[in-house]
């Protein structure tokens, strides 16, 4: 519904004719100033007080229809019955061959939604500073709510309160108007039915779901200042659908997002009055207004800021099926997240078992190796060392260390011989080898010579021994000669080489 006053660009083209003669009674119509779906507004001048007054028209459609004829007179009923310096008086009401209308001051101001939409400061603070700005609003947002909690005192919830219901004067003053969707509380709600009116991105959460209380014009006021403060909407979408949920479900940016130099305690409040839940605002206009009455005077606010956990939690109770599997997909993933912790703690630990295992077996093994060596030398048997000193390689090769290094030593220490290499003996063979025990010479029965050197493999020298003297018998060392060997020397042209 249009403020009770505006300016000429707010009529749109006529739908209905004037009154005829372009009179009501005592009222000269002037001019259309407003209208919408609920009525049209004319400015007249009431010829016997000689005074210009504002005068709302119910459509002749609205004949037509019971309810929208109930709400318009139960708006100039609840309009007429409040007194207070901020909400628009109701002068007279009548039916003047069958248009129903009542009368108003006429305002010469504009209403906050035009404010708003120009994107421009009210005209009383051009020239204010950003504080001096929030001061202000804080201070016209202080007149409505205590005009609310006037009529709520009346039992009177407005139900529309929205920028284009309140007008500013040029002096600066805030009137309430249009009270066409107010509701009495203390009579039969005409929007029981179900049906949802007014504007939706004013309107209340609650209001969706078919009720309203005094709360509810908190809200609506909470939403203005909002706007007010930032010179933005609220909830900006344009699709019926899509405002509504956000309505519903959804917060609009805090005013600080938006703009940075807006008071924080003046924030709190606007958030405060615009929460989802009713139980969570304000419970009164009364209240909202000593809160603003602190702000402007410089003293502490009541309200708390709420945490960021409070508005997670306000945040599942309205939204409790996708706060549900939500938190079904936050549990699979935690349980997710441990049980994949739980298995590679089991996996490590596995590994390390199984790591300490090989390494008991590999340390085991060593010693093993050790001890074999420590026996081979203290065996006092033929290639004590040299067994020793391979069963030490194997060890060191797990894992070296001090004690092998010992081992080893004590094994290079001792003296001691193993066989090189097998060669065949028959019976009546006799052999004789150099003091290096490199090279060997052999006799048979027969008397053939074979000489060989054991570092090459497969050289062997034959010679009859018609030529050659041999030396049998147990023999001292002596040049070539070995105990208990053969001995062999230069005889003729033939030369052994030992």
């Amino acid at each position: 519904m249009p403020p009770a006053a505006g300016s000429a660009s707010d009529a749109g083209p006529e739908t209905f004719p004037k009154p005829a003669a372009a009179r009501l009674g005592e009222y000269r119509i002037l001019r259309e100033i407003a209208r919408g779906g609920m009525g049209v507004v004319y400015e007249a001048e009431q010829e016997s007080l000689g005074r210009r007054v504002a005068i709302k028209v119910l459509p002749f459609l609205g004949l037509l229809d019971k309810k929208s004829l109930e709400r318009f007179q139960r708006e100039s009923r609840a309009a007429g019955s409040l007194r207070h310096p901020n909400i628009v008086p109701v002068f007279a009401a009548g039916d003047e061959a069958g248009i129903h209308y009542y009368v108003m001051p006429y305002i010469e101001g504009q209403s906050l939604d035009k404010l708003i939409a120009s994107q421009a400061q009210m005209p009383v603070l051009k020239g204010s500073s950003d504080h001096h700005y929030g001061l202000d609003a804080a201070r016209l947002a202080l007149k409505v709510a205590e005009a609310l909690a006037h009529a709520h005192a009346e039992q009177i919830v407005h139900r529309d309160i929205k920028p284009s219901n309140l007008i500013l004067d040029a002096a600066g003053e805030v009137w309430v108007t249009d009270f066409g969707l107010a509701k009495d509380l203390g009579s039969t709600d005409l929007s029981a039915s179900g049906d949802i009116v007014g504007t939706p991105r004013y309107m209340a959460p609650e209001r969706l779901r078919g009720w309203s209380d005094p709360r509810s014009d908190v809200y609506g006021l909470g939403i203005t200042l909002y706007e007010l403060l930032t010179l933005r909407p609220a909830f900006e979408e344009t699709d019926r659908g899509k405002l509504l949920e956000c309505v519903a479900n959804k917060s609009p940016p805090s005013p600080r997002q938006v703009d940075r130099r807006i008071p924080r305690d003046l924030e709190t409040i606007v958030l405060k009055s615009i929460e989802k839940e009713p139980g969570s605002r304000y419970q009164s206009a009364l209240e909202m207004a000593e809160d603003l009455g602190r702000f402007i005077d410089d003293r502490p606010i009541l309200a708390m800021r709420t945490t960021a956990l409070g508005r997670t939690w306000k945040w599942c109770r309205r939204n409790r099926v996708i706060a549900s599997l939500t938190l079904a997909l936050f549990l699979l993933a935690i349980g997710t997240a441990i049980a994949s912790s739980m298995a590679t703690v089991y996996l490590h630990q596995s590994l390390g078992r199984a790591e300490r295992a090989e390494k008991e077996s590999r340390d085991r093994l060593r010693d093993s190796y050790l001890g074999q060596a420590q026996a081979g030398r203290l065996s006092r048997r033929a290639g004590q060392r040299f067994d020793s000193l391979a069963a030490l390689a194997r060890a060191a090769a797990i894992r070296p260390g001090v004690d092998l290094r010992s081992e080893a030593i004590a094994c290079m220490a001792l003296q001691d011989l193993r066989p090189e290499q097998s060669l065949p003996l028959y019976d009546n063979i006799t052999m004789t080898f150099d003091r290096d025990l490199a090279r060997f010479a052999t006799r048979d029965a027969a008397g053939e010579i074979a000489t060989a050197d054991r570092r090459i493999e497969g050289e062997v020298f034959w010679n009859r021994a018609f030529n050659v003297r041999a030396l049998f018998g147990r023999l001292a060392v002596q040049g070539d000669v070995l105990e208990n060997g053969l001995g062999i020397d230069e005889i003729g042209n033939h030369t052994f080489p030992f």
